[in-house]
C-alpha cells in the first residue's frame, strides 16, 4: 500500500489536481508494468513451448483486443495509447487504484492500493516532486541551476521507465505521446509539493504499519 502524507490548506482544486495526478500516472505505470509482463510471459511460452492459455495477462490482453481493438478484424499489437490515461477497463478490479484512506487533516494522509510494481513507481515520482521543495536554496540563480536539473531528472526517470514499452513494439512518437500526457500530472504533483501539501510517500503494510514492500489490497 502506497501512502502519501500531505499538509496545509487545500482547496476543492487541489484535491481534484492531487487524484488526478496520481490516477494518470498509476494508469500509466500499469499498462507499462501488464505489457512488461506480458512480454515476460510470452518469452516463457515460447521458450518452452508451453501452452497459451495458462498466462493470465496474455490472455487477458487478447480478450481486451478482441472485445474493443479489431482492425478488419485482427487485433492491434499492442494497448492503445489511451489506455494508459485510464487503464481501468484494462486492469482487474483488485489491480485498479483505490483509495484505501483519507484523512484530511494538518498533517493527513491518503492511502492507495493497487499493483505493486505500478505504485512503487508512483512513490518514486512522488519524492521527486518533493525535493523541489526540500532543496530551495537562496540564491536565485542557485534555484534555476537546480530546478533545471531536477527537471531534467525527473523527465529523464519517467522517461526511462516509458521506454521500457520499447520492447514490446511502441514507436519513439508513441512513447513521447504517453510521456507528454505524464509530464503535466508531474507538475501538479511538484506544484502542491513546493506549497507544503505534499510532504512524504512511502510504503506501508495494509494494516498501517511500515513496510519495505507494496501489496495488492486482497
Amino acid at each position: 500500500m502506497l501512502r502519501i502524507k500531505i499538509d496545509g490548506n487545500w482547496t476543492a482544486k487541489d484535491f481534484i489536481n492531487f487524484y488526478q495526478s496520481i490516477h494518470t500516472l498509476y494508469s500509466i505505470l500499469a499498462v507499462i508494468a501488464i505489457e512488461v509482463e506480458s512480454a515476460d510471459e510470452m518469452e516463457r511460452y515460447y521458450l518452452e513451448y508451453l501452452d497459451f492459455y495458462p498466462y493470465k495477462n496474455i490472455q487477458r490482453r487478447m480478450e481486451f483486443f478482441l472485445r474493443n481493438q479489431r482492425t478488419f478484424g485482427i487485433p492491434t499489437p499492442h494497448i492503445p495509447l489511451t489506455q494508459f490515461r485510464d487503464a481501468d477497463d484494462l486492469l482487474d478490479l483488485s489491480e485498479q487504484l483505490h483509495v484505501r484512506r483519507c484523512t484530511y487533516a494538518s498533517p493527513g494522509i491518503t492511502d492507495f492500493t493497487g499493483l505493486g510494481t505500478a505504485l512503487g513507481h508512483l512513490k518514486d515520482f512522488v519524492l521527486q516532486c518533493k525535493k523541489s521543495r526540500e532543496q530551495e536554496p537562496e540564491r536565485l540563480a542557485k534555484v534555476r541551476i537546480l530546478q533545471q536539473q531536477e527537471d531534467s531528472l525527473k523527465l529523464d526517470n519517467i522517461a526511462k521507465t516509458i521506454d521500457l514499452l520499447e520492447r514490446v513494439g511502441y514507436s519513439k512518437a508513441e512513447r513521447r505521446q504517453i510521456l507528454a500526457d505524464a509530464i503535466p500530472a508531474v507538475r501538479k504533483l511538484e506544484r502542491l509539493a513546493v506549497q507544503g501539501k505534499i510532504t512524504h510517500a512511502e510504503n506501508i503494510d495494509n494494516d498501517g504499519g511500515g513496510s519495505d514492500d507494496l501489496r495488492q489490497d486482497e
